[in-house]
This record gives structure tokens, C-alpha cells and sequence, in this order.
């Protein structure tokens, strides 16, 4: 499908050959990425001509073209470009969108209204990356934009969001602008080409055209013979501008009747002049309808025909000055439009726009209009203004929503203070909603003075701490928090919202299990509370108690989930402090504290999901990364590697704050240790514990040194384990925290103090380890105590005692999912097997500790475990030993099943499948499934159970 420019039939393109022919070269060009070529150069140099011929050219080499016209006047409203370059697609894509996508984009579009909450900018903004990567799939597809300059922000920061994530997809940017990015101070349409990819954007700065294509274009369009002098001082006063000699020479057609020569007046007059004199020239009647169609938006025939006279444009559409395609009515250049404006001076000016704010239907525009009109204090047009920022709220143009309301507060009466006090509010919280915080800290510092105790100022109170806290830490975030709980009286839901943000800042356990009691005491007490801050206090509550060491309440837990699920797909309540995705957030965070692996993976995959849906990319790098490392504790480490690959990508992408960097770098260390890239994992835990030094974030600190300790203990090197691990108990101890789920260095930590010669520090974790489990039983607590106690009987010289503690170990694994723990297990229990000279029981414990690392891609704890194996003492296998699970799965693959039935039957995943086939292969000397099944014999069990191959030979 091609879609192509509505406009005036074109006129032909004189003079721009070069540029059509740099122009063929870039749209053909093999390139399957994302790539711009934009159009720069001064008013009248040409631009739109190029721009549109481009186009022309581009349509038969696309599979759709979609195209923007932008106008000054539509700067002020809501996502007008994004409506025209989606408009000839949105019925072919909408259907194909996320959920949360295809809501956000119609509420922007005005397709539905935003009943259910407002709509998320990010949200449009995947919504746009989903659109074109729909239609990409049939073909390239041509974004073209004129006069990028004035596109309205809320349309720029779609786009830009859409095109950062679509630079893979045969997308072309075809765009106009008045100077070249980058020669002046940022403007904000620089961020759509800072969204593509280095290198991949072409700029051309348009010069003036020859002096032969300017006589053509002359005659051409003026219908008068053109003398050689004229011509010749035409091409120098204008320096090719092809718009401004066209003015010089209807003017000097004015003056004289023709262009055999040019008087020097008309030469020396600049473009702005000879445009305001083309205007002044028409009748007063079609200057007046031309203020009035320049004041608008989107001008059309029958939005104007009550307010001006009949026929009045005309005479404007007779001398080129605007053409009407339909209903719409264009202006040929935006400089006559500048110029109608500009003549009609300021009092014409504001009662035009008084008028049209009357008129309009859309709110937004209303409100653009009654701003530009009021210049006193006035309630109605304050009132008009808040409504229309509102509206850009709820359609996803926070920051639109924000610049009305500077409009808004400057027109509020003094003596409507609590008004203003709102007003600033509002604005602080869209400031807050698009990352402005240094303009929110400024807002609230002025304005809180002001307010006296109560509902406004508690807001305004959680708005600054949550504000100080991203900028300044927890601490000075919860002085703020403190002092606005002191304030009297308070609702019941604005009380619990500042506890359970306390909560949430707060670094000690203990006075987050409180806040978060009393939130859910007050909020129980109030009968009508929200049942999303209510979910929120009884998960922070029984998070904290776990850390307590009292265990979570599984009643609070088992309550919370619930109240969440009863309300799954519905908005969150505040963006301040959204309860819901909070809440969310903590069921996932206890599943992992429990040792409920599987259940908290399952949630954080959702949680992804609606993340990447909703572009939330700051938030989605936090979360990736730790999703990476549940990924690592469940033994997908290929997995955990790509995830903490895009956690870092999107935390650079995205701006992200050193944090999220942090979570990434954490997660990447952790994969890396296991997978036994020391060098990986010893650069990456270093690199986050620069942005998390121990003495200004411990909990984080905490966590990387855990890895590290845990890294150097892998890579042989237990003084620098210990040293790590020795921080770690530290930072615990100075926290109180009784229950450190989070952090899973108890093992290690024991591991590091037999080897460094404390066994006395062994046997104190593992007393630790013991009593914990008695309060609050967990798997992770019963396999470390347990594996514990082995190690601290094998190092007392009983292997037998410490082989006796490892089958209540084995049992507790059945509950822990999180293999590559049991893989360490099995290689102690071979080698106290070995000492014990359990010479067959040694070789098969190393041979499931092998085969767990393979599986997981642990390789370097692999080559361990098949060391210690060849150590066993008794024959090496035969090229024809396999084991139990490899005599399992080379029986069923030469019955004939696939990869995923005999993963499905033996529970284990279709690359363990594979991996255990190729070392049967490489045992049997093979190389297919047809000869396994020749080796193994029609009976295929009674054939593998052979004693030629045998484990037991």
C-alpha cells in the first residue's frame, strides 16, 4: 500500500537533480536498518519542493509511506503529527498491538477515552516501535516529515522513543529543517535523529540553484519573459533562493508589469518584507480570514465559515497563498502564514485567539488559545487552561500537561491560592511524570510553604521525598517522609501511601515492619481503604518480618496475592506511589526470599512483559537483571548471561541512573562466576561496587561481594573468598537483618573459613543456619546447614559421618531448584566417596555433578568435576560406559523419540537432551540417531544394559 502527501497537484522540481539522484542512491541502498536523510537550509531555499518530489520517488520503492506536515501552529497540542502519520495504517495495525499498547495509542489518537486511567507516554511510544515493526514486515517503510522543527513534543518523544528500539527494521526518515542538528542549542527534534544509530543519518544543507534552473524556474512560474540583467541580478540579491526571487519577481510584475529589469529597491528587500507586502496587498477581508486560519491547528473550510466573510479567501487561494484540498486549507508556504499572523498585530491577534477559544472542541486547543488571548489574572481562563492540561494528561502528553499549567498559574487570581497551591501540585507531578526533577524540587520548595496541614501538602510532602530520595539517597527522603506524618488530620489512604513510602526508603527492618503495620492498621480501621495500598502493607510487612528472622506471614502473603489478582489488568492508583506494581513487585520478591524459584520466575516474566509493553525501559533494566540471576540460581545461564546483556543495554539506551547499571553489572558478575569467567565476573563486581561503595549503600554492597566471594571461592583463591564474605557478615550483622535470604552466601562463607583454617566461624554459620531453619523452615536454609555439617565432619577426618549428612541433603534438594547447588553437592559427595574408597559411588556422584554443569554451561565447574573423576582410582571408562541418565536417554532416542519426548518423559530440558546424545555418541564413537539405533540392537534397553557398556564393568 502507498499513502502519498495530500497537498495542491505538484509543480515540477527545477534545479534539484543532484539532490533527487543523492537522494535514489540512499532509499536503494541495501540496508536492512533503520536510516534518515534529512533536508536542511534556510526559508524559501526549497526544502518542501525536494521533500515532496523525494516522496514521489520513495512511494514505488515502499510498502507504505506515511507523512507528516508540520506547522507551527500545532506545537501546543496533543500527538496532531503522530495522528497524521499513523492515520492511513492505525486500522491495519491496531488489532496487532499489545493490551496496554493498543489503549495508550487510542486515547492519544482520540479513538477512546482514557475512562480507565490516563494513558502511559511510554506505552505510546512501544505502541509506535510495534506499529511500524507491523508494517515493516511487508516491506520498508517511509516516515516523511516537514519542517521537523515544529513537530509537537508529544508526537517527537513518541517517535524518538520508537525509533531507538526499531534501528534493525528497513525503516527511511525522510525529514526537512531549518538548520542542520547540532548547529545551534538543542532543540528537542534533535532526539527522533539521536534515535537512530550512529552514522546511519544523511544531512544536506540545501544551497541556492543555478542561474539557468532560477530563469526556468522564473519563467515558469511568473508567465513573463526574463531579461539576462534581471535574471542575473535576481540569482545574486537572492543567492538562489528559489521562494525569494520568485517574491522579488512578483513584485517587480507588481511594480512594473514585467522582469526585463529589476529596480534596485525590490533587490535590497529581504524575504519577510516581500512576503508581509504580498499580504498586505490583498483585501482586508481575506487578510482577516488569513490571521484566523493561521491561529489554527488544523484549519478547515467549515471551522472558519461562521467567522468570516463569504469568499474571503478567495483571493488569497487566487495569488498562491494557500490552497484547499477538501475541507483543509494549507497555506503554500509556512511564511505567509508567519506573515498573516504576524500583520495582524497583537490586539487583532488576542481577540483571535479569544474567539477561536470559544469555538474549538478540543479541550487542548482551547486551552492553547485562551493562553495566548488572557493577558490579566481570570478564574474562567485559568479553569479553561487547567482543563485542557488535564486532557494532554490523560492522553499521555504529560509535559504539554505541565507548560498549560504555567499558563494556568499565571492567570489564577492571588486571591485564589488554594487553586494555585493545585495548580503547582499537578505541574510538579507531570514535571515528576517525564523525569524533570530538578523543576519539581523548585516547584514544591516554593510552594510548600504555603500549605497548611492537611490532604494537598501530605501529597506534595510524598511528591518531594519521592523526588529527594532518586537525587539525594533514603536519608534526607525520610526526614521529609517523618516530619509529613506528623501533620494533622490525614486521610486514611494518604496516611498508608506515606508509611509504606517510608517503608519502602527505609534501610532497617525493623522500622520498615512497623511502618508498614501501621499503615495496615489504619488502613483497616478506615473501612474503605484501598485494597492495593493494603496489599502493598501486608508484603512490605512480611518481607520485613522475614528479615526479622520471625519468617513472612504466609496469611499476609497468601491475602496480598489475592487482593492484587482481584484487580489484575486495571490502572494503578497513584503515580506517585503505584501500590499495585509495587505489590506486584514484592510477591516476587518473597517468592525468591522462600525459596520459591519457579513461582518467582513465572511473575517476573509477566512483569517483563508488561514492562517492554508499556516502555517503561529505566524500570525494565532493573528488573531484567534480576530476573538474570534468578535465571543463574536456576541454572539457565545462557539464559542469565542475555538477560544481563539487555539489562545493561537498556540501562544505557534508556539514561538510566547508576543503579540500574549497578543491578546489570550485579547480574552479569553472578553468570559469569558460575559459568567460570573469572575475569568477566572479577571486572563486573568491581565496576558495581564503584557505583555501591559499603560505607554509602551496604544491602548493595552486600550482594556483589556475595558473588565475589562466591567467584573467588570457585576460581581457588579462598583468602580473597573469605575477605569478600568477611564484608558480607559484616554488613549483615551492622543491618540486624536475621533472615538474609537475598544474598545466599552462608554456603560459601563456611566453604572459605575450612579452607582459610576457622573452623570455629564454620561452625558458628552453621549454628546460625540450624536455628534459622527451626523458625522459619527453608530449602536453601536445610541443604547449606546440612552441606555445612559434611564439611565440617570431613574436615574433623570423618568423611563417613560427613557422607551420613549429605542424605537429608539430597533430600532437601528435592525442594531447592537450583541445580548448580546440587552439583556442588555431588562433588563433595564424591569426594568423600572417594575417601572412603566408594570407588563406583564416587565416579557416579562426579558423574551427576558433570552432568549438572553441562547442562547448565558451568563448564569450568564441569572440568572440575571431571577431574576429581579421573581420580576415582579404578578403570577409566571405556568408550563405551555411559551412565544412568545416558543409558536412559540413548534407549529412548533409538526408540525413536525426539529431543522433547525424552525431555518431556525424564524431566530434563531439550538441551540437556542434547548434550547427554553427544556424549553417548562421543562414548559409542557414532554420529547419528540411525546408528544408535543399529549399536544399541532392536531391544534397545536389554542391549544398553550390556556389560561391555555398562557403568558397573
Amino acid at each position: 500500500m502507498h499513502m502519498s502527501p495530500q497537498g495542491p497537484a505538484r509543480e515540477t522540481l527545477i534545479g534539484r537533480d543532484a539532490e533527487i539522484g543523492a537522494f535514489l542512491s540512499f532509499l536503494t541502498a541495501d540496508e536492512p536498518s533503520a536510516r534518515g536523510w534529512i533536508l536542511a537550509g534556510e526559508p524559501g531555499i526549497g526544502k518542501t519542493a525536494l521533500w515532496e518530489s523525494a516522496l514521489d520517488r520513495a512511494a514505488s520503492h515502499a510498502a507504505w509511506t506515511l507523512v507528516a506536515r508540520a506547522v507551527e501552529s500545532e506545537q501546543q497540542l496533543a500527538f496532531a503529527g503522530l495522528a497524521d502519520l499513523l492515520s492511513p495504517a492505525i486500522d491495519r495495525v491496531r488489532e496487532e498491538l499489545p493490551g496496554p499498547q493498543r489503549r495508550a495509542l487510542e486515547i492519544a489518537l482520540l479513538l477512546s477515552d482514557p475512562d480507565d486511567g490516563p494513558a502511559d507516554p511510554r506505552a505510546i511510544g512501544s505502541a509506535v516501535r510495534s506499529c511500524l515493526g507491523v508494517l515493516a514486515e511487508a516491506g520498508p517503510v517511509v516516515v516523511g516529515i516537514d519542517d521537523l522543527q515544529w513537530l509537537d513534543r508529544s508526537t517527537a518523544g513518541a517517535l524518538a522513543f520508537a525509533l531507538r528500539r526499531a534501528q534493525h527494521l528497513p525503516i527511511r526518515l525522510l525529514a526537512t529543517v531549518r538548520a542542520l542538528p547540532g548547529s545551534g542549542p538543542a532543540t528537542f527534534e534533535e532526539a527522533i535523529l539521536q534515535a537512530m544509530a550512529p552514522g546511519s543519518v544523511s544531512q544536506v544543507l540545501l544551497t541556492g540553484i543555478s542561474l539557468g534552473a532560477l530563469g526556468h524556474l522564473l519563467r515558469e512560474r511568473l508567465h513573463v519573459p526574463v531579461g539576462r540583467l534581471a535574471l542575473r541580478h535576481l540569482h545574486e540579491a537572492s543567492a538562489g533562493n528559489p521562494f525569494l526571487a520568485l517574491e522579488m519577481g512578483r513584485a517587480s510584475i507588481e511594480r512594473s508589469g514585467g522582469l526585463s529589469s529589476i529596480e534596485q529597491p525590490i533587490l535590497r528587500r529581504d524575504l519577510l518584507d516581500l512576503v508581509a507586502d504580498r499580504i498586505g496587498r490583498l483585501p482586508r477581508a481575506t487578510q482577516r480570514a488569513l490571521t484566523l486560519v493561521s491561529a489554527l491547528a488544523q484549519p478547515t473550510l467549515s471551522g472558519i465559515e461562521s467567522a468570516v466573510a463569504a469568499g474571503a479567501l478567495e483571493p488569497a487561494v487566487e495569488a498562491g497563498v494557500v490552497s484547499i484540498v477538501g475541507d483543509r486549507i494549507n497555506f503554500t508556504h509556512p511564511l505567509y502564514s508567519a506573515a498573516a499572523y504576524d500583520g495582524a498585530g497583537p490586539h487583532a491577534r488576542a481577540a483571535t485567539h479569544r474567539m477561536l477559544a470559544r469555538r474549538v472542541s478540543d479541550p487542548i486547543e482551547a486551552a492553547r488559545h485562551e493562553a495566548l488571548s488572557a493577558r490579566r489574572p481570570s478564574d474562567r481562563a485559568a479553569a479553561i487552561i487547567e482543563r485542557g492540561s488535564r486532557v494532554a494528561g490523560e492522553r499521555g502528553a504529560p509535559e504539554l500537561g505541565a507548560e498549560l499549567l504555567v499558563h494556568a498559574r499565571r492567570l489564577t487570581p492571588e486571591s485564589r491560592r488554594d487553586d494555585q497551591v493545585r495548580r503547582t501540585i499537578t505541574e510538579a507531578t507531570l514535571r515528576w511524570n517525564v523525569g524533570q526533577a530538578d523543576a519539581v524540587e523548585r516547584l514544591l520548595a516554593a510552594v510548600l510553604p504555603e500549605i497548611p496541614a492537611g490532604h494537598q501538602r501530605a501529597e506534595a510532602r510524598l511528591l518531594q521525598a519521592v523526588v529527594v530520595e532518586w537525587s539525594s539517597g533514603h536519608e534526607p527522603a525520610e526526614r521529609i517522609l517523618q516530619e509529613a506524618l506528623r501533620d494533622r488530620p490525614m486521610a486514611a489512604d494518604m496516611e498508608a501511601s506515606l508509611r509504606l513510602r517510608l517503608a519502602t526508603t527505609a534501610q532497617r527492618s525493623i522500622t520498615i515492619a512497623r511502618q508498614a503495620g501501621l499503615a495496615a492498621a489504619r488502613l483497616a480501621g478506615s473501612g474503605h481503604a484501598s485494597s492495593d495500598l493494603m496489599a502493598c502493607a501486608l508484603l512490605i510487612r512480611a518481607e520485613a518480618c522475614l528479615h526479622l528472622g520471625h519468617g513472612a506471614r504466609s496469611d499476609d502473603v497468601q491475602r496480598a496475592a489475592r487482593l492484587v489478582d482481584a484487580h489484575q489488568g486495571e490502572p494503578d492508583g497513584s503515580p506517585v506511589f503505584p501500590a499495585r506494581e509495587i505489590a506486584r513487585e514484592r510477591l516476587v520478591i518473597l517468592a525468591c526470599l522462600r525459596d520459591e524459584l519457579d513461582e518467582a520466575r513465572e511473575g517476573m516474566v509477566a512483569i517483563d512483559a508488561n514492562l517492554e509493553a508499556m516502555g517503561w525501559d529505566r524500570s525494565r533494566a532493573i528488573h531484567l537483571a534480576e530476573l538474570s540471576i534468578v535465571e543463574s540460581w536456576l541454572g539457565h545461564l545462557d539464559t542469565a548471561s542475555r538477560m544481563a546483556a539487555l539489562s545493561m543495554q537498556l540501562a544505557s539506551d534508556s539514561g538510566a541512573t547508576g543503579y540500574a547499571r549497578g543491578e546489570a553489572l550485579l547480574a552479569t558478575a553472578l553468570a559469569a562466576a558460575w559459568r567460570g569467567d573469572a575475569e568477566v565476573a572479577r571486572r563486573s563486581s568491581s565496576d558495581a561496587l564503584e557505583i555501591w561503595p559499603a560505607e554509602r549503600d551496604p544491602i548493595q554492597a552486600a550482594r556483589v561481594l556475595a558473588v565475589r566471594g562466591q567467584l573467588e571461592l570457585l576460581d581457588g583463591r579462598p583468602p580473597e573468598a573469605m575477605a569478600a564474605l568477611d564484608a558480607v557478615a559484616r554488613i549483615v550483622h551492622e543491618k540486624k537483618d536475621r533472615e538474609p535470604a537475598h544474598l545466599r552466601h552462608e554456603g560459601d562463607h563456611i566453604e572459605a573459613a575450612l579452607a582459610t583454617g576457622q573452623p570455629a566461624l564454620a561452625r558458628g554459620i552453621v549454628a546460625d543456619l540450624v536455628e534459622r531453619h527451626r523458625v522459619a523452615a527453608r530449602p536453601w536454609l536445610a541443604v547449606m546447614s546440612g552441606r555445612g555439617r559434611a564439611h565440617l565432619a570431613a574436615a574433623l577426618g570423618d568423611p563417613a559421618a560427613a557422607l551420613g549428612e549429605l542424605a537429608g541433603v539430597h533430600a532437601a534438594h528435592d525442594d531447592l531448584r537450583m541445580p548448580l547447588e546440587q552439583g556442588r553437592t555431588f562433588l563433595l559427595e564424591g569426594r568423600l566417596r572417594r575417601r572412603l574408597r566408594q570407588k563406583r559411588g564416587a565416579r557416579d556422584a562426579f558423574g551427576w555433578a558433570v552432568e549438572i554443569f553441562s547442562a547448565a554451561g558451568a563448564e569450568s565447574l564441569a572440568a572440575v568435576a571431571r577431574s576429581e573423576m579421573s581420580r576415582v582410582g579404578i578403570r577409566p571408562p571405556s568408550p563405551f560406559d555411559l551412565t544412568e541418565t545416558e543409558r536412559q536417554v540413548a534407549h529412548l532416542a533409538a526408540l525413536g523419540r525426539t529431543n522433547r519426548d525424552v525431555a518431556q518423559e525424564l524431566f530434563l530440558s531439550p538441551r540437556s537432551v542434547d548434550g547427554v546424545l553427544g556424549r553417548v555418541y562421543e562414548k559409542l564413537g557414532i554420529h547419528s540417531r540411525a546408528e544408535l539405533g543399529s549399536r544399541l540392537g532392536p531391544k534397545g534397553e536389554d542391549d544398553a544394559r550390556d556389560p561391555g557398556i555398562s557403568i558397573d564393568s
